[in-house]
């Protein structure tokens, strides 16, 4: 009988001990006055999210403001884990494995660019429940490498009268990615400005309080069941009908793109505060292009 009591008691220990650590975890989660930075990505694309991770850690003067949020595929989780604690000596950090929404992975449509016809990079639409404690993020696409402090990008946008913050790349009117079937159908301008979607910062409140989620998978099933397609690549065009004219304008430097299909001029990429290979030569890949700025972070 007094062993059954003992080990009723180690029971309750231990579950009072896990009530204990999760508590803490959520309450590191769900801490408001930290930088919230987000990345999503499957096993493929650690080696260039350890990178940036590197990259944002060199730079910053407020490494215990900042809170690191990685959303990863099924089952990669201890993957991650595993690198982080053999390369960094961090704890402000949380890996949560993606809960697979139907109504978004049903109605994934990518006309041009199959490399991004994948359930993590359509993640971020379902952001605001993967990460039902966080308002206030910095998205970051781990193709980038960070060479200034993150959280003056975070100070910059803290107090946007915008629901969304970006960088501009061009307008409508260029903007060839998306049909004329579908600017006629959203009022999309030609002179409205269209952001890059690599880095953003949002607050996921307004995305709960205003049914952006449904708003975007509404616009998906438009897309899908559309003949020819409403626009050719996978989650940017989304968000660009969804916030038309409606984003803070971030500086230039904040995304300096094109590294990863283009040859991008010395100077522009001396002023970058990120470094975007938006493209298919990834700086990790044998025809990757500018790795010499990228190896400085590689850790693997």
């Amino acid at each position: 009988m007094l062993k059954k009591i003992i080990i009723l008691v180690l029971i309750c220990i231990l579950c009072i001990l896990c009530i204990i650590n999760l508590k803490s975890t959520v309450e590191n989660f769900d801490n408001k006055d930290k930088i919230n930075i987000v990345m999503s990505c499957d096993k493929n694309q650690f080696i260039g999210l350890i990178a940036i991770v590197n990259s944002i850690l060199k730079h910053t003067n407020e490494e215990n403001k900042l809170f690191f949020n990685f959303l990863v595929d099924i089952n990669e989780k201890p993957i991650l884990d595993k690198l982080i604690n053999d390369k960094f000596k961090i704890k402000n950090y949380f890996i949560k494995e993606i809960e697979i929404d139907n109504n978004i992975v049903d109605n994934i449509r990518v006309n041009k660019d199959n490399n991004i016809k994948n359930n993590m990079n359509f993640a971020r639409f379902n952001f605001e429940n993967e990460f039902q404690n966080l308002d206030k993020i910095i998205y970051l696409d781990v193709d980038m490498i960070v060479k200034a402090p993150i959280e003056d990008l975070y100070y910059e946008t803290i107090n946007s009268k915008y629901p969304i913050s970006a960088v501009e790349t061009n307008n409508f009117k260029d903007s060839v990615d998306i049909s004329n079937e579908c600017k006629k159908m959203y009022n999309l301008k030609n002179e409205y400005p269209y952001f890059n979607a690599g880095v953003f910062c949002t607050s996921l409140n307004y995305w709960r309080e205003n049914g952006i989620k449904e708003k975007i998978i509404e616009i998906m099933k438009k897309h899908k069941k559309s003949k020819k397609g409403l626009f050719e690549l996978g989650t940017q065009p989304i968000l660009n009908i969804i916030f038309v004219n409606n984003f803070q304008i971030l500086d230039k430097t904040w995304n300096t793109r094109g590294l990863g299909c283009q040859k991008v001029k010395s100077e522009i990429i001396n002023r970058a505060k990120i470094i975007h290979w938006s493209g298919p030569d990834k700086p990790w890949l044998k025809k990757g292009r500018y790795k010499n700025l990228w190896e400085k972070y590689n850790l693997l």
